[in-house]
């Protein structure tokens, strides 16, 4: 009978054991849940400041245009030619054309970048939600442990009984 109690003593470290290891992994999944979240958080800020960078460079490349415009306004007027006809015309609003199409260019980019940021925060969002279900109860797996320990010293218990009629 000595085995029988030894055996339980030793199902009981295990169950112990299962519960410490338990507790430090689901300590461990909670920072890596923490990190996951901070990783979300910072990507959407990187994506924030991608499009506040767009509008910025979009804003610069409109008015860059609009001194080109200046300028060639200028020139036509020093020249004698008529600013807002004929050729002129159609050199101002060719410029203008330009700006507006490197201000959408500006524009997209940065639509891009921030749609590839906020990709990579819903990813660490998910990969947080996954790790989520990953914590398990320490009790639940300290008695499981236990549990088949005490199965097994149950069975073996029977088979003594039977073989030592």
């Amino acid at each position: 009978m000595g085995w029988l109690v030894a055996m339980i003593a030793a199902t009981a470290v295990s169950a112990w054991g299962m519960y410490q290891t338990t507790r430090r992994n689901n300590a461990l999944i909670r920072y890596q849940k923490r990190i996951a979240y901070q990783q979300a958080a910072l990507r959407e800020e990187q994506a924030k400041a991608a499009l506040r960078s767009g509008q910025s460079v979009a804003l610069q490349k409109a008015s860059e245009a609009q001194k080109v415009v200046g300028a060639q306004r200028a020139a036509f007027g020093a020249s004698g030619v008529s600013v807002g006809a004929g050729t002129a015309g159609l050199a101002e609003a060719g410029t203008r054309a330009v700006g507006r199409q490197n201000a959408y260019l500006a524009h997209r980019e940065a639509a891009l970048r921030a749609w590839g940021y906020r990709t990579g925060a819903a990813n660490a969002q998910a990969r947080a939600k996954f790790l989520s279900y990953q914590i398990s109860s320490p009790w639940l797996s300290a008695a499981g442990t236990f549990a088949q320990g005490a199965a097994s010293a149950a069975q073996s218990y029977q088979f003594s009984k039977f073989f030592n009629k």
